[in-house]
Formats: structure tokens, C-alpha cells, sequence
């Protein structure tokens, strides 16, 4: 069977924009260029296997639902989705603040459940 790199380009597309990533966010948490993520998302040239690996982690999706014609890319986004896209750029150093940041704020009360 051979690979339709349009179909697996729009599929990462769709998975890319319903997490609110532009191009070159993606590019960066993925580690590749800004212009050969946009080259392969029009599908002009396909993806390696490993980047394929990496989108769908960054992604939070399965490899199959990018590789597949007429497969859904995108399960809805969930906030602990969201959490986890933004976190992935992160340094440890920012991931510890935030951390911290959310302990403190929790213990002087400032999270309220409605």
C-alpha cells in the first residue's frame, strides 16, 4: 500500500489547529524546521517514521489516526490535553515554577470549586 502524504499532511493539519499550534510551534516541539512541516503538511514530501512518532505524542493523537485516510486526527481536545501541548515547551526549570506557582495558589485558596 502506498502512502498518501496528502492524506497524513491534513490529518496532522487537523490534529496541529485543533490544539491551537501554528506551524512553527509545532515545528519546535517536534524538532524540525518550520519549512519542512509545511512542506509535508501540503504533502508534497511525507514524514519520517520517528517524526511521525514525535507529532503524534506532541499531538496527543494515535500514529494511526495521522497515517490513515478517512480517520479522524483529532479526538476533542481536552484541557489536560491543552495543559500538556503548552507544558511540551517548557524547560524544566519553567515546568518546576509553574509547579510550585499552582501548589502555592491552591494553598492560599485562590482555586475555588464552584
Amino acid at each position: 500500500m502506498k502512502m498518501k502524504y496528502r492524506y497524513v499532511g491534513e490529518n496532522v493539519r487537523q490534529a496541529r489547529l485543533s490544539k491551537g499550534l501554528t506551524i512553527e510551534q509545532l515545528a519546535e516541539l517536534v524538532g524540525v524546521s518550520d519549512s519542512y512541516m509545511g512542506v509535508a503538511e501540503r504533502g508534497t514530501s511525507g514524514f519520517s517514521i520517528e517524526t511521525i512518532v514525535k507529532l503524534a505524542h506532541v499531538l496527543c493523537v494515535t500514529t494511526d489516526s495521522l497515517l490513515m485516510e478517512n480517520t479522524p486526527a483529532c479526538e476533542p481536545s481536552s484541557k489536560m490535553d491543552t495543559l500538556f501541548t503548552v507544558l511540551s515547551g517548557c524547560s524544566d526549570d519553567e515546568i518546576d515554577f509553574i509547579i510550585e506557582y499552582v501548589k502555592l495558589s491552591k494553598k492560599l485558596g485562590m482555586f475555588k470549586r464552584k
